[in-house]
């Protein structure tokens, strides 16, 4: 049975899900495509702030 066969499934069996659901649902199936976790991202997202603040200082 594929992935998509099962969530909607699982769709059926809910009463109903929110648009935030299914948004979270995308993201994370692409995010797995990629390799990516919610980890590595708010790691990526970290380092990007660091970034960002030592540029500031350094003006």
């Amino acid at each position: 049975m594929s992935k998509a066969n099962i969530l909607s499934q699982m769709d059926q069996q809910r009463p109903q899900r929110s648009k935030i659901d299914t948004i979270a649902d995308k993201i994370a199936s692409q995010w797995q495509e990629n390799g990516e976790t919610l980890d590595s991202m708010l790691e990526a997202l970290q380092e990007e702030r660091e970034k960002r603040m030592q540029s500031k200082e350094a003006k």
